[in-house]
């Protein structure tokens, strides 16, 4: 069975320091994209990763979403909702660097959102 294909949005510390060595470490995984805008952590993200696809945002991954199969949120607090919501909406199965959400009820949301999906 092939990896994974994930998409890891957000390449900040949560992105690079946690969330993308564990992806490429994972033989079940392949890290096959991030998402950043700054230049500087798109160079990082590609001498650490060569060959990974790096994207300016998350609707970029959303346009795409038949070359993903799973979603990592690494964006800030304040995005893990929408960009949560907005990678189920494409179809993809999401996993969300902690907060998941600021109240439980968008906590509530988006397990619905997911279980509405089947994701």
């Amino acid at each position: 069975m092939p990896p994974f294909r994930v998409a890891l949005l957000g390449y900040g510390l949560a992105g690079s320091a946690f969330h993308a060595p564990f992806i490429a470490t994972t033989p079940e995984l392949a890290l096959a994209a991030v998402t950043t805008r700054d230049p500087e952590r798109r160079e990082q993200a590609l001498s650490s990763y060569p060959g990974v696809l790096v994207l300016d945002d998350a609707e970029a991954v959303w346009e795409s979403a038949g070359d993903f199969d799973l979603v990592v949120v690494a964006t800030p607090n304040r995005f893990h909702v929408p960009h949560a919501l907005g990678s189920l909406e494409a179809g993809l199965p999401v996993v969300v660097d902690k907060p998941l959400a600021p109240t439980a009820e968008e906590g509530r949301a988006l397990v619905e959102a997911a279980r509405d999906r089947g994701l």
